[in-house]
């Protein structure tokens, strides 16, 4: 069985890896220009070998990826910005305090682990999106850390192949690697338990060059995909959702088999086609110009070095040594042009045109990366609301980019919120808090409930908030406020008109499209509690009033002799 299973899963990366063959010419061409240290997906690089970079005669190509990059970074995941809460999945939910504690508590330790320094996210996130700039494809694969409670690993475009479900979301994966022979010894020896679920199944070359030569190097494949045969009422690794299987390519057998609960590697892809299972990045719009831009930055510095020291025509019959030092003398009896020993021979007329053609290039390369739409923000002479409104501009047009990223961002918020509720609770239905938990104690309200015989359990989920989509939200906060003044104004005329809007609504769906803090806006149960308790106040108030009022009248009436 471990045989024929070995069969099938090579036989599915052949079939996965002639997929990308279709895609790895353009990917290499495009890094050419614009990630040249990646360069290594159709040809293979020596560690430390960034001889492309010496290719390119302009930097336009880098330093537009580069700023784009930044601008993804800063626009949609900027630290100093909350860009993603712990929230629940259905409104069916009761709020209470218990719940906004956990949930806010929650959304503020997944932010401390996650920009951990230990845990690599800054630098893997910022790596994968100039590879989404230049590939149009990105993947980032999270585990649980050594040092850190997750460890960020972004993998290079050439190390992996993927497929879809008939959804059209990515649910298998191929990785392709080499480790030393140590490092593999180290990952599948095992602890030397019967039960250890890392220990593998190491061939005897391994095991032999672990010894001997720890440093050779062995092709490993990691295979992750859905599980077909699973109980879902077992909670051990060989009945999770995914399966993994790590492979020995070269002795051809499985090394070990494991499991996830979610999938472990987050994908991100830009546009693409129907039928296509690969995106194309933004650099691939740009290449055109950016191959001509580098052959005519080539040919205008070959030009001014001519024009700098340019080849000379020289009289035949002068016998002396010329000399080529600036104020030099050359005299001579005949004649060569102008009647000099050495004429120089150098055209500039065509510089000046080439200069601005080159310009163009270079203004087309950053308007493929947005860069022209940030303009105004380095204009000491912009107003606030120049700026906000050029923001929203920009948001507006960049939103297919967050469109595409967002899937790949929310799958890292998914995994890691995976990580940190199996390290922080027991799956025995009650969620019982583990010794070594992350996470605060699982809210009473939360846990599955039994419901017309049915068990119910609440769902929730780690959402990204999207600065654009927030953006283009900010038109129905815009919305609801001239509404309301609109409402206010009639209401002079005829105070009827209020009843028709739900004020406690309204302010539900302000705060949620302006993010507010949770803590700020009461729950219903305790609103309902205020309201009760004012009401009750004012009935006795006026209860008050009207017992005075009443004995007042009595007193009146019995003063009066009535």
């Amino acid at each position: 069985m471990s045989d024929e299973l070995f069969k099938q899963l090579n036989a599915l990366d052949e079939s996965l890896n002639s997929v990308k063959k279709n895609y790895e010419t353009s990917w290499q061409d495009t890094a050419k220009y614009f990630l040249p240290t990646k360069t290594d997906i159709t040809q293979k690089k020596t560690e430390g070998d960034y001889k492309d970079i010496f290719t390119l005669y302009d930097s336009t190509t880098v330093v537009s990826l580069d700023n784009f990059a930044n601008i993804i970074n800063g626009t949609l995941t900027n630290k100093s910005t909350p860009w993603f809460k712990v929230a629940k999945e259905e409104d069916a939910i009761e709020d209470n305090d218990k719940i906004t504690e956990w949930l806010d508590i929650t959304t503020k330790k997944l932010w401390n682990e996650i920009y951990n320094p230990t845990s690599n996210f800054e630098v893997a996130h910022y790596e994968n999106l100039q590879a989404f700039g230049c590939f149009g494809n990105v993947a980032m694969k999270i585990e649980e850390g050594k040092g850190s409670l997750y460890n960020f690993k972004p993998l290079h475009i050439r190390n992996y192949a993927i497929a879809e479900n008939d959804e059209g979301k990515v649910d298998t994966c191929i990785l392709s690697m080499q480790m030393e022979a140590k490092q593999i010894v180290s990952k599948f020896g095992g602890t030397g338990k019967t039960d250890d679920p890392n220990a593998g199944k190491l061939h005897k070359t391994i095991t032999d060059a672990a010894e001997k030569t720890p440093y050779q190097k062995f092709d490993i494949k990691f295979i992750i995909m859905p599980r077909k045969d699973r109980n879902p009422e077992k909670l051990d690794v060989l009945n999770m959702p995914f399966v993994g299987y790590w492979l020995d390519v070269a002795n051809k057998q499985i090394i070990l088999e494991t499991g996830f609960n979610s999938f472990p590697i987050a994908f991100g892809r830009g546009s693409k086609s129907a039928g296509e299972v690969y995106g194309a990045g933004r650099a691939l719009l740009a290449l055109a110009d950016a191959r001509s831009l580098n052959r005519m930055m080539s040919d205008y510095l070959e030009a001014s070095e001519k024009s700098l020291k340019p080849p000379f025509v020289v009289n035949a019959e002068f016998e002396r040594q010329i000399s080529l030092r600036p104020l030099a003398l050359n005299r001579t009896k005949g004649m060569v042009g102008n009647g000099r020993a050495i004429e120089p021979l150098i055209d500039t007329k065509g510089f000046q045109p080439t200069i601005e053609l080159m310009l163009n290039k270079q203004e087309a390369i950053r308007n493929v990366f947005f860069l022209d739409k940030l303009k105004v923000l380095d204009d000491p002479r912009a107003t606030a609301t120049q700026i906000l409104e050029l923001r929203a501009e920009s948001y507006r047009i960049m939103g297919s980019i967050a469109t595409s990223i967002a899937e790949y961002l929310e799958n890292i918020l998914n995994r890691c919120f995976d990580i940190a509720f199996n390290k922080s609770y027991s799956l025995d239905g009650n969620f019982t808090l583990l010794p070594d938990a992350v996470l605060p104690e699982y809210p009473e309200a939360l846990k599955p409930k039994m419901e017309n015989g049915n068990l119910i359990t609440p769902k929730f989920k780690v959402e990204f908030i999207n600065p654009i989509t927030q953006s283009q939200r900010s038109n129905q906060n815009n919305s609801i406020d001239a509404l309301l003044m609109s409402v206010m104004n009639m209401a002079q005329a005829n105070p009827a008109v209020l009843d028709r809007i739900d004020f406690d609504q309204v302010v539900k769906n302000k705060s949620d499209i302006l993010q507010v803090d949770p803590k700020i806006i009461r729950n219903d149960s305790d609103v309902e509690a205020l309201r009760s308790q004012r009401d009750q106040a004012m009935a006795q108030q006026q209860q008050a009033v009207m017992d005075n009022t009443q004995a007042q009248t009595a007193k009146t009436m019995t003063e009066a002799g009535l």
